[in-house]
């Protein structure tokens, strides 16, 4: 199932590109004549990025509440896909899709995690972005969401599956709602970051991509497509 949502998401991708440019060839031109700095790929069009939320960064009791995979079409504009990846409504109960995760003593995401995530939906990422339940409840806040109780560990009911992937799917879409109205830049400036780094908020990508990927996206401008996928 997930994997038909990703294909779906390639799927939606190549349309949207279609009909907004109605040009392959300005595509092409894109992919073949890349600007960019030094450590982001801008060879490739599109980037590929997990949401990985954790209930604490610090601490052997930290459990994993959800990841979602992130993908970025970097054209002009922009386009934004997120799918949910885990929890999902369709394992057994007894069975834990995601059992191998694990963080490391300095709160990172092991290399092997990684590439079992990849492996198991067919995905290729550029990296990470791991928030804990303090991130999480803070960004909602400061974007002006309700407030909810946020699990401190990992679901185990069909009830409390959706509940979760319902929750988080209503945040990211009111998120998507403040881009297409404010632009990236104006959601980015409501974050207080200082609050955030780094115990509670981290990356995998070095500080060059990261800002060269925020960069790219804030001079976009308004960006109109950005898509929330589930699967129940």
């Amino acid at each position: 199932m997930k994997k038909i949502v990703l294909v779906l998401v390639a799927l939606l991708f190549l349309a949207s590109l279609y009909m907004g440019f109605r040009a392959a060839d300005r595509l092409n031109e894109h992919m073949q004549h890349p600007t960019g700095a030094t450590g982001f790929d801008s060879t490739s069009v599109q980037q590929n990025y997990l949401l990985v939320h954790v209930s604490e960064t610090g601490g052997e009791s930290s459990v994993l509440v959800s990841v979602w995979g992130l993908f970025v079409n970097y054209t002009s504009p922009p386009h934004l896909a997120f799918v949910s990846l885990y929890p999902v409504t369709d394992a057994d109960v007894d069975s834990d899709p995601f059992s191998f995760f694990r963080l490391n003593h300095d709160a990172t995401i092991p290399d092997r995690v990684i590439k079992k995530i990849e492996r198991q939906y067919d995905i290729e990422t550029n990296g990470y972005i791991l928030l804990d339940n303090f991130a999480v409840a803070s960004i909602e806040a400061w974007l002006g969401q309700g407030s909810f109780r946020l699990p401190q560990q990992q679901p185990l009911s069909p009830q409390e599956v959706k509940s979760i992937i319902t929750r988080e799917q209503a945040s990211i879409n009111s998120i998507c709602a403040q881009i297409g109205q404010n632009g990236f830049d104006q959601v980015l400036d409501n974050i207080r970051w200082t609050e955030l780094l780094p115990e509670h908020f981290s990356t995998s990508l070095t500080a060059e991509s990261w800002l060269q990927a925020m960069n790219t996206l804030t001079s976009a401008g308004n960006i109109e497509s950005c898509e929330v996928f589930i699967s129940y």
